[in-house]
């Protein structure tokens, strides 16, 4: 711990060698000893060594950034910038150049074309005639012919890479430290090296995993959304507030339990401010917004968490799929679109174009900037997105000065109870998952049955409280007989079967008591016989929704604390 910085911080500061072209031997050994301090320099930043320099700002934001990258020969540093902050410069349409001692690198945003280039390098170096100068520089024309020659570029530009790159080999510090990273905003300068410099080394031309296999809250997405909020003195002020936080929502994240009888949640004071940006991404598995979307989650929290040192919100993921996240008033948004890179290399003199993932705020029709809200509408209207699940966002990001409105309407608080507890005169639990099993213990086929058959709409509750919004409370109601050769006791609760048992012929689904009475708003997608599997396996309110089901069975399979009632 000792031995090695001192050996790379002697090393930083030993002389450059005289340069002298007076005989071949000088020559040769100032190619070694710049050699030798190379790769002296590159062991040193494997290991992180490379001081980190942040210019302090208050908005850090990830379109506001200047990387001046290591500087191998002179000084091993690398050096962030931040905007001044302002809302409108703090998410730019434009990258800024990152350059190193022999290499510099302009990103563009949309097409590959002379118009978009030009904005792109204008920039970077402030002025038009700056840009025009740098431009013609790295093609090696004249003003003049400028434009075929960007035209040529892009005819030839680097299609995007086919392999995958996993998202834990960013800031490569192991999966544990990216799930705290993700809860808490807990990062060090060795991550934040890494993350930069596995962008400026273009790993954005790369489709980047999903973190779901080992990040809790990017297991399930309901609303295909996700969200990062940021507190803290370096985040940039903003409008977004904090309303309240259910803390059951991200309890694999907060690491509170609740049990069957305790809940929590917290109600911010007004005033309460966070920096949210969130994106979302269509449902259409091929489309760009949905293959990419691991690279617009490095963006907003990996890529901005190395610029900015934000906290959390507390009780709340700092970044998460929005069914683990506070409730807001509003938050950005940014998508991602086509782009490219230009690399220039002064060692040959060649400039390369590639196809790039570029990641931009959302915008109308016109142009202009939209929240995240707004964006998902427009998906809903593209048929992209449902409504249903635009409703389900809504209840997370309500809109300006509607904190109080958000708070009694929470689904986790009406009228001082919590939305699992039941009336104890219109509901018999019959069997528990958990610590459900520890109360309520389980229930014989028998007893179910002879419960079932006194039901006066036949209706079976299922409360999950571990399971997304939209399957936390279900209702199976039956509207054809039972019969004999089905075992429905065993069909909820450990194999899903569709014998005798079909959606919207055999039974029906809701989510709410009311509309199971009314007939109103019926689920209407089911799938089944996957031995093993308990109810509801994927079916969903409005399509295919994973991940919610439960078995009873000694392995105890799929989603925990749960509890099954028969209406009285």
């Amino acid at each position: 711990n000792k031995i090695i910085p001192t050996f790379c911080q002697t090393m930083k500061h030993l002389p450059h060698s005289h340069r002298s072209s007076s005989s071949s031997s000088s020559s040769s050994l100032q190619q070694y000893q710049y050699m030798t301090r190379q790769l002296v320099t590159l062991f040193c930043c494997t290991l992180s060594i490379c001081s980190i320099t942040s210019v302090s700002s208050a908005s850090a934001s990830l379109r506001g950034r200047t990387s001046d990258g290591l500087e191998l020969e002179h000084e091993q540093q690398l050096t962030t910038t931040h905007h001044p902050n302002n809302p409108d410069a703090s998410r730019r349409k434009r990258r800024v150049q990152a350059s190193n001692d022999h290499v510099s690198y302009v990103d563009v945003i949309g097409s590959c074309n002379y118009e978009n280039v030009l904005l792109a390098y204008t920039d970077v170096h402030g002025s038009s005639s700056a840009a025009m100068a740098a431009l013609t520089g790295h093609l090696g024309v004249s003003e003049a012919s400028v434009s075929s020659a960007v035209a040529a570029a892009c005819a030839g530009a680097s299609p995007l890479a086919t392999e995958t790159i996993p998202f834990d080999k960013l800031a490569f510090q192991g999966k544990q430290f990216d799930q705290n990273f993700m809860d808490s905003g807990s990062n060090n300068d060795m991550a934040k090296a890494r993350i930069h410099r596995a962008y400026d080394n273009g790993v954005m031309n790369y489709e980047i995993s999903w973190p779901g296999d080992y990040i809790s809250q990017f297991q399930d997405c309901p609303q295909r959304a996700v969200m990062c909020c940021r507190m803290g003195e370096e985040v940039s002020s903003s409008d977004d507030q904090v309303c309240s936080m259910d803390i059951q929502r991200a309890a694999l994240s907060n690491y509170l339990e609740v049990g069957p009888f305790r809940g929590g949640y917290t109600m911010f004071h007004s005033g309460t401010t966070a920096q949210c940006t969130g994106f979302a991404w269509s449902n259409d598995p091929d489309d760009f917004t949905n293959k990419y979307r691991g690279n617009t989650l490095f963006e907003i929290s990996l890529l901005e968490g190395a610029a900015v040192d934000g906290k959390n919100v507390p009780g709340a993921p700092m970044c998460g799929c929005l069914s683990s996240m506070p409730t807001v008033t509003s938050s950005k948004c940014v998508t991602v679109k086509e782009g490219y890179r230009f690399t220039f290399s002064s060692m040959d003199e060649q400039l390369r174009v590639s196809f790039q993932v570029q990641v931009v705020p959302c915008e109308d029709t016109n142009g202009n900037e939209i929240g995240l809200v707004d964006h998902y509408a427009s998906l809903v209207s593209q048929d992209v997105a449902s409504s249903t699940e635009l409703k389900q966002l809504e209840k997370r990001i309500v809109g300006k000065d509607n904190c109080d409105v958000s708070l009694s309407q929470e689904w986790f608080l009406q009228k001082g109870t919590y939305w699992w507890d039941y009336d104890i005169d219109k509901w018999t639990p019959f069997a528990g998952k958990d610590d459900y099993y520890e109360h309520f213990g389980m229930g014989s086929r028998e007893e179910f049955v002879s419960l079932f058959d006194s039901s006066p709409n036949k209706i079976v509750r299922r409360i999950c409280r571990q399971c997304w919004e939209t399957h936390r409370d279900i209702y199976y109601k039956r509207i054809t007989p039972v019969p004999t050769t089905l075992d429905l006791y065993d069909n909820l609760l450990n194999n899903w079967l569709s014998v005798d048992n079909t959606l919207n012929v055999d039974f029906e689904l809701y989510s709410s008591y009311e509309d199971a009475l009314a007939s109103q708003n019926k689920w209407t997608f089911c799938n089944y016989d996957h031995e093993g599997v308990g109810f509801p396996r994927d079916c969903g309110p409005e399509g295919y929704i994973p991940s919610n089901w439960a078995s009873f069975s000694p392995e105890k399979r799929g989603k925990r604390r749960i509890l099954f009632l028969v209406e009285k």
